[in-house]
């Protein structure tokens, strides 16, 4: 078995007041919903891109707190295997501003039902 260059994601859950944070990509004319976040860099580190990340795609400048989820894709017969990393993170400055560009749609503050 050959070793693999794994794909690595990393995702921010921001909730306030009582409101997530999604962000809304699309691919092939499907649009979807997940975490904001984006593949790691060479060189940087996991918390590095969630702040980049969210950045870019929020305006929001975010510290990343608690590891929260550990995700493995491996999808059998295909050559496909990844992580996704989440953090949770807080809001530590930056103006709430996500700018639709291609493959993403923008993002939005969503009230959580309980």
């Amino acid at each position: 078995m050959e070793e693999a260059l794994i794909p690595i994601r990393v995702s921010v859950i921001l909730i306030q007041d009582g409101k997530i944070l999604p962000s809304n990509h699309i691919e092939d004319d499907e649009s979807f919903w997940t975490l904001p976040g984006g593949r790691l860099k060479t060189g940087e580190t996991v918390t590095e891109t969630a702040v980049r990340e969210l950045k870019e795609e929020t305006g929001l400048d975010v510290e990343p707190r608690n590891l929260l989820i550990v995700d493995e894709a491996v999808a059998d017969g295909r050559p496909i295997h990844g992580l996704q990393l989440v953090f949770r993170g807080e809001q530590v400055g930056g103006t709430f501003h996500p700018e639709p560009e291609e493959g993403y749609l923008g993002a939005e503050f969503i009230e959580i039902e309980r």
